[in-house]
């Protein structure tokens, strides 16, 4: 700050939710489904914490942080089974889906009252997982990409269906997950599901 003679704030919560919303209202190709939606919502997922941001007619109703993001989700896995490093990968992606369901629950108790309009809602979603979700392999390919509910459960079965095959066992993806390198394809396939 004082060397470049620039004044930094950092932006609160809602302040970021309705910036990161009016920057894709003017910079997406699907701008004006964005402005004219009765509903949108926005999801940000990071390695810690995923906010979610729910807007009515562009008007931000609420915001709430769920602590799930892609790191805490495979810690949040390895505590589950730190006692049986021999379980199943299947078994403990399942027990990892039911820590996901319960602080989802939680989210719902702190948020739906904004999520019972029958209308539909437009959705805007970043972080890691989401854009290797859409499968572009440059920045250009994965940004501004429609995906469905039916493309991301897809998504997640043949990524669930891939590191099934890869690890036998909760104990050896631990292991390989020590050594990797954040940039290697299957830790990417890990990230997204």
């Amino acid at each position: 700050r004082r060397e470049y003679g620039i004044n930094v704030r950092i932006l609160s919560k809602k302040e970021e939710s309705i910036a990161t919303m009016f920057a894709f209202g003017i910079s997406s190709k699907y701008r004006l489904g964005i402005r004219n939606a009765k509903n949108s919502f926005m999801i940000e997922q990071g390695g810690g914490s995923t906010e979610v941001s729910v807007f009515q007619y562009g008007e931000l109703l609420g915001s709430y942080s769920i602590n799930i993001g892609t790191t805490t989700s495979r810690n949040a896995m390895f505590e589950a089974c730190k006692d049986s490093p021999y379980i199943s990968m299947a078994e403990a992606l399942k027990r990892n889906d039911q820590i996901i369901k319960e602080r989802m629950v939680a989210f719902m108790n702190n948020m739906g009252e904004f999520m019972k309009d029958s209308d539909e809602y437009f959705c805007v979603s970043f972080g890691t997982a989401i854009t290797r979700a859409t499968g572009g392999k440059k920045n250009a390919q994965q940004h501004d990409k429609v995906l469905t509910r039916e493309m991301i459960e897809e998504k997640i079965l043949s990524s669930t269906e891939k590191v099934c095959q890869s690890f036998k066992s909760i104990g050896e993806f631990q292991e390989w997950n020590q050594q990797v390198e954040s940039n290697n394809a299957l830790d990417g396939i890990v990230t997204m599901r």
